[in-house]
C-alpha cells in the first residue's frame, strides 16, 4: 500500500475540506485512504484537541464543524450516491456518524467519508497546555 496519496486525491481532499466550516480554532484535518478492490476509500476527519496539565489533564475535545452539503457534488466528476449515517452501527464500526458519498474523480472510483469524530487510532492532532494556554499542533 502506498503512503503518499496520488496528486488527484490530495486535490480532491482539499476541495472537500474547503467545504468544512469550523466553529472554533479547528486542529488539523486528517485523511486516511486506501485502494480496495478498485475503489479509493477516502476518510476525512477533524483532529482532536487534548488538554495537558491542570485539573483536566488528558481530557480530549472534538471540534465542532459543519459541511456545505450542496458543494459535495461539485467535488466529484460524477456523484452516484450520498447519505448520512447518524450513529455507530456496532462495536466494530470505526467510522461512527459520518457523511458518505460515492462517485468518480478523474476516472477513479471514490468512496468519500467525512466522520463526525476523529478515529481514536490517530491520537490528538493538537495539545493545549493549561498552565500557559499555548497550543501545539502534533500533526
Amino acid at each position: 500500500m502506498t503512503t503518499t496519496p496520488p496528486h488527484w486525491l490530495t486535490d480532491f481532499s482539499d476541495r472537500v475540506l474547503d467545504l468544512v466550516t469550523p466553529y472554533d480554532r479547528m486542529p488539523s484535518a486528517g485523511c486516511h485512504f486506501q485502494l480496495v478492490e478498485g475503489i479509493w476509500e477516502i476518510t476525512l476527519f477533524v483532529g482532536v484537541t487534548e488538554t495537558v496539565g491542570g485539573e483536566r489533564d488528558g481530557a480530549r475535545f472534538e471540534s465542532p464543524f459543519s459541511v456545505d452539503l450542496i458543494g459535495i457534488p461539485g467535488c466529484f466528476d460524477e456523484l452516484h450516491q450520498m447519505w448520512w449515517q447518524s450513529r455507530r452501527l456496532g462495536t466494530d464500526d470505526q467510522l461512527g456518524s459520518h457523511l458518505s458519498a460515492e462517485g468518480t474523480v478523474g476516472g477513479e472510483r471514490v468512496w468519500l467519508r467525512i466522520t463526525a469524530d476523529a478515529p481514536e487510532q490517530f491520537g490528538p492532532a493538537r495539545q493545549v497546555y493549561a498552565h500557559d494556554q499555548h497550543a501545539v499542533d502534533l500533526w
